[in-house]
């Protein structure tokens, strides 16, 4: 994981898009211009499109958010500016 890019971060039984801009422990992860994933569809879409039918996300208000992550995952495509 780096700042600067942009990953898919999953916490837990949440998911999340956004750019990394701070990594302050080991597991914990600040994003920027993030969206909260609440139903990705079908994961196979989603991962390789950006998007898939049935989706559902919100984005959190353009400011930063902390969060503890599990796991990560590079994510190529554009970010989400509104909710779907």
């Amino acid at each position: 994981m780096e700042v600067g890019k942009t990953y898919l971060v999953r916490s837990g039984s949440k998911d999340y898009v956004g750019v990394v801009v701070a990594i302050p422990t080991p597991f914990t992860v600040v994003l920027e211009s993030a969206s909260w994933v609440a139903e990705s569809g079908r994961w196979h879409e989603f991962m390789r499109h950006g998007r898939a039918e049935g989706m559902e996300i919100e984005p959190c208000g353009g400011g930063r958010l902390g969060i503890r992550w599990e796991e990560w995952l590079d994510w190529p495509h554009p970010l989400f500016t509104e909710a779907v």
